[in-house]
């Protein structure tokens, strides 16, 4: 097959901190070593940046002629916001593309919206609140959005950006004790990444993170992994932060190991129970992960469900899929029989 690897161009980003860059250029990595995957099994392999204009990249595709496209766009023109665009401009191509569709990908990255959405449909998720609306703190109203959630819900909080992903934003600061903390931060948010900012419960519990991957009416769920703080530095809330993810060699980076999950049957179908839901509610298709913490009474809660997560061969989704015993080759050809034009039927 004739298969184009698309991804991110190398751009700064356009909000954010100068360390954010760093997922942005991981992808680069992830996209050479599909097309080396792809490649050992035959195929015809064309790697692109997308360009920055959408009729340049249609122009681009219509020249490449394939007859698949591995997505791993995450954000376009340095916007995170804009990857759903993307992912429509390839359901109006008519090339069969692999994982989520665009819609899957908008409600997720809206941090607020999906939490809503899952809680509609029963899912469990933090309560919180969202400040900082417009990108634009007005103190009056935040600080009664904050008073009125710490009469409902115990400190600590967390506070992050309300449409990233890849744990942009989140560092030791981000969980806070009290309202004129939650505040500080929120602030810093809404500076930095120019988008509200979302504060929530923060759960103390065992993290847990489920990949799934499959047609959207019938996924496979693969091992469940966990994240051990054993190592993490002494003192600090257990979070998975930004270095934690990005900073090699940092102490967040040294503090989190992901390891197979040890559960009771009863909690173990309960969180595959959680993650499917959570699947089902915002229409995910292809591959995506469901991040859960487990509350006081052993409850699963869903954190972030994130739709076309990391496809590096050390990321997270590779190791669960390599539990079980098939090789990165095989998870890169089961994604592209998994590829199929146009949005979710």
């Amino acid at each position: 097959m004739r298969v184009v690897v698309l991804h991110n161009a190398e751009e700064a980003l356009a909000s954010g901190a100068a360390q954010d860059a760093l997922a942005v250029v991981s992808v680069q990595a992830c996209a050479r070593a599909i097309a080396a995957a792809l490649e050992a099994q035959g195929h015809h392999v064309e790697t692109l940046a997308a360009p920055e204009q959408p009729a340049a990249l249609l122009a681009a595709l219509e020249r490449a002629r394939p007859d698949a496209l591995f997505n791993l766009v995450e954000s376009y023109r340095g916007e995170a916001a804009l990857e759903p665009a993307v992912g429509a401009l390839l359901e109006l191509s008519g090339v069969p593309f692999t994982g989520n569709r665009s819609l899957a990908c908008a409600l997720a990255l809206r941090k607020p919206v999906a939490k809503a959405l899952l809680a509609a449909a029963g899912v469990p998720v933090a309560e919180g609140v969202v400040v900082g609306g417009d990108a634009a703190l007005d103190a009056a109203a935040d600080e009664a959005a904050l008073a009125a959630l710490a009469r409902r819900v115990a400190f600590p909080w967390i506070v992050k950006p309300a449409r990233e992903d890849a744990s942009h934003g989140i560092g030791a600061a981000s969980v806070v004790d009290d309202v004129a903390a939650a505040h500080a931060r929120a602030r810093v948010v809404v500076a930095t990444y120019r988008q509200p900012a979302l504060v929530e419960r923060f759960i103390a519990g065992r993290e847990l993170n489920v990949a799934l991957i499959g047609p959207a009416a019938a996924p496979q769920l693969l091992p469940i992994a966990e994240i051990d703080f054993a190592k993490f530095p002494a003192g600090r809330r257990r979070l998975v932060t930004y270095e934690s993810k990005w900073v090699e060699g940092s102490p967040d980076w040294n503090g989190t190991n992901v390891v197979d999950a040890t559960l009771a049957p009863a909690v173990a179908r309960r969180v595959e129970e959680v993650a499917r839901a959570a699947w089902r509610t915002l229409e995910f298709s292809g591959y995506g992960r469901i991040d859960l913490r487990l509350d006081a009474h052993d409850e699963p809660v869903v954190l972030e469900a994130n739709p076309n997560p990391d496809l590096s061969p050390d990321a997270g989704f590779a190791r669960a899929w390599g539990r079980t015993g098939a090789s990165y080759e095989q998870l890169v050809a089961r994604l592209l029989a998994l590829a199929r034009p146009g949005p979710v039927a």
